[in-house]
């Protein structure tokens, strides 16, 4: 009997791991010098033919009403980009190629491998959701091994071409198991610090608190090394959390005060553990840079930092002609790189299909976030509903800096969340997580 208990937790494991792997490559989508299609688009290929010739799990029909608005969203932004491109005679299709990738890759793989952990594997929200935030926490160690061991750091940019304007050689930051460092892996990296506090608010005992601890730490740890995008959100994220366990009565305030603790002891004990080297090479190259604001606030009493002034004075402005404001001027990308060289993804959204466009472009996340948040106020406590404002809030902001919605990473993880809500809310709709006394 023991035996077959053994057998079964094994296998539990083994499936668990599993997931972990395909969430994982699913979310950094890496492109492979060995390999012709990145591992997300090969993911997504290898369920789409199990779903057709194999069919070994069961889709709710809920799935199909729910995935049909956003194919619908989809359509209507596919042929509103292409009539402006062809009214403009533009002949940029780069971004109906993002179009695709957003509701093919991202919003359709999400759909699948939703359906393959909740419904062939039987996993549960929680459960799902604890294998989101192990897959980034695995990227959180390659990220910190990458600092820690030249020769892991030299393997895996052997194996990954670099994609993205974040120089290895300088060693300013690190991609770990992925193309590319900087902003968009540090908000991806932010989304396990997210996590990992909304892991240790509804865990009930503590080996599920200590695991949420080592994801907070090494999550966290690793949003210093890539990008400083991240490190914001993340901080932004706990101290949320931070003064809604201060000033109201909660069961998680007890988690959140130790966990800022020994967070702040262990940093402190593991720099200065590391050797003189490695300290100098934070104090010089990684610190400044994660830490820009906070080093420009001891200079000039100001919180910011360069690539915050130079969106506010470079990156946001608009069309100057009626028709452009509306409709836009059908370009993404010119010879000289992003057209009209703004960074914002709203600003770019707005020369590409105007005022329009970016409303047509942004239904698909604004009908996911809100449905999202509707399904978390409906079944979670006070705290977790924060949580998820603020994750929200982040998400609306950041695509100010850059066109995060429409890259790779935070666009899976925002399909994973709906589809993994969306499946509780169809099984389970009377189901409340609301176990907190608030």
């Amino acid at each position: 009997m023991s035996n077959l208990f053994s057998i079964n937790i094994l296998i539990l494991y083994i499936k668990q791991f599993f997931c972990v792997l395909i969430v994982f490559f699913f979310i950094y989508a890496q492109v492979f010098s060995f390999l012709p299609l990145s591992a997300s688009k090969i993911i997504v290929t290898s369920l789409v033919i199990n779903y057709i010739f194999i069919k070994d799990f069961f889709v709710h029909y809920k799935f199909y009403v729910s995935s049909l608005r956003l194919l619908i969203i989809g359509i209507t932004s596919f042929f509103y980009f292409l009539l402006v491109i062809i009214a403009n005679q533009s002949n940029d299709y780069t971004f109906l190629y993002n179009i695709f990738l957003v509701y093919f890759e991202f919003c359709f793989g999400s759909f699948l491998i939703i359906n393959l952990i909740r419904e062939k594997f039987k996993f549960s929200e929680i459960q799902t959701f604890k294998i989101i935030a192990f897959a980034i926490f695995l990227q959180s160690l390659f990220i910190i091994g990458s600092l820690l061991s030249p020769i892991l750091n030299s393997t895996l940019n052997t194996l990954l071409p670099k994609i993205g304007n974040i120089d290895d050689e300088t060693l300013i930051a690190f991609r770990g198991f992925s193309n590319s460092a900087g902003a968009n892996l540090s908000v991806i990296q932010s989304i396990g610090v997210w996590l990992s506090l909304m892991l240790l608010i509804v865990s009930n005992n503590w080996k599920s608190k200590i695991i949420s601890f080592l994801y907070f730490f090494f999550c966290i740890a690793s949003t210093v090394l890539v990008g400083r995008t991240g490190l914001i959100m993340s901080l932004f994220f706990f101290i949320c959390m931070f003064f809604y366990s201060l000033f109201i009565k909660s069961s998680s305030r007890s988690s959140v005060l130790l966990l800022l603790v020994v967070s702040i002891f262990s940093l402190c004990a593991i720099y200065m553990a590391l050797p003189e080297l490695y300290q100098e090479h934070l104090q010089e190259n990684i610190f400044p840079r994660a830490f820009e604001v906070f080093y420009s606030f001891g200079e000039t009493g100001k919180f910011t930092s360069e690539s915050t002034e130079d969106i506010s004075n470079n990156m946001l402005f608009l069309p100057d002609n009626f028709f452009s404001l509306i409709f836009g001027d059908g370009y993404y990308v010119d010879g000289q790189g992003n057209y009209k060289g703004t960074d914002s993804g709203y600003i770019r959204e707005i020369f590409m299909g105007g005022i329009f466009g970016l409303i047509i472009i942004n239904l698909i996340y604004w009908f996911s976030l809100n449905s999202i948040f509707k399904m978390v106020k409906k079944r979670y406590h006070h705290s977790i509903q924060l949580l998820m404002t603020s994750l929200i809030f982040c998400i609306l902001l950041i695509e100010l800096k850059e066109p995060f919605l429409l890259k790779v990473g935070l666009p899976s993880i925002i399909f994973l969340f709906f589809f993994n809500f969306l499946s509780t809310d169809i099984k389970f709709p009377d189901i409340n997580y609301n176990n907190e006394k608030n």
